[in-house]
């Protein structure tokens, strides 16, 4: 867990959340978060520069405690404690929209780690009274989604086929197939998607409940599919993609991703694995 000074009461109420769900089957560590990695644009260095150089910045400030977890054996889970907004001498401040994505890029795509963040309690600004059944909730989730969802976890999924799938065994199908896009932008938006986007392809297998995933990108424009890697693996690999693109022109971003998409259905059918 990375925090930030001033949030024990947090970390304390995290790690024992994360004992309650997992026992001793997790070790936790707390770490505070390398100096210039989280505050406002104008509290941190050079902040007259374009998000890209601050990005690197942020970039250089993890790279050494994320090259120690890529030098940890199995799989490392971050979770990061840090306020979106605070205030500090009374003056309202926000996180710089940099740090986040910056940290993600460098603790997934450096450190190989699978990353979550949340922020602090909610409390009362007269009484200073804090919300424990909001941080309970929000912390399990937090946790929930750092172990199971960045893994890919997903349970039950054979009994969820037989249930909704009243036909013969022999036609069930044997794989789940999704295909959808992730954007540099992030958020939701209105129109057109823009030309920052990959397009991934999650898979889940019905016997296993196992998850897979492939994405595809373009080297100039020129078309790379990746090879079906397990969840938390393509997540790094999609991570440290750069540039964030499929093509330079409308046509080319088009025809690309209908090649990624036939690839990966066509590659299911002809295996005769009966993909929903």
């Amino acid at each position: 867990i990375f925090h930030q000074d001033g949030f024990q009461e947090e970390l304390k109420f995290l790690k024992a959340t994360a004992q309650l769900l997992w026992g001793k089957s997790v070790e936790i560590l707390a770490n505070r978060l390398p100096p210039n990695t989280h505050g406002s644009k104008s509290d941190l260095p050079e902040p007259k520069k374009k998000a890209k150089e601050r990005s690197k910045q942020r970039l250089k400030a993890w790279e050494s405690i994320a090259a120690q977890i890529a030098e940890r054996e199995g799989r490392t889970f971050c979770l990061v404690l840090a306020p979106k907004f605070f205030t500090e001498d009374s003056v309202e401040k926000r996180d710089d929209p940099i740090n986040k994505p910056s940290t993600r890029r460098a603790l997934a795509s450096i450190g190989g780690a699978c990353v979550q963040f949340i922020t602090q309690m909610k409390r009362t600004k007269k009484e200073g009274k804090v919300d424990l059944v909001d941080y309970s909730r929000r912390g399990q989730q937090a946790l929930k989604d750092l172990f199971s969802a960045h893994s890919g976890r997903v349970e039950g999924v054979k009994a969820k086929v037989d249930e909704c799938l009243e036909i013969p065994s022999a036609s069930k199908p044997k794989e789940i197939i999704a295909i959808t896009i992730v954007r540099k932008q992030k958020g939701r938006v209105r129109g057109p998607i823009e030309s920052t986007f990959l397009p991934i392809a999650i898979r889940i297998q019905v016997e296993t409940g196992l998850c897979d995933m492939r994405c595809a990108y373009a080297d100039e424009d020129e078309l790379n599919i990746t090879e079906w890697e397990s969840f938390s693996d393509a997540l790094t690999k999609v991570s440290a993609i750069s540039p964030v693109k499929i093509g330079n022109s409308h046509q080319t971003r088009k025809k690309n991703f209908m090649k990624f998409v036939r690839c990966v259905i066509s590659d299911s059918v002809e295996n005769n694995m009966q993909p929903l």
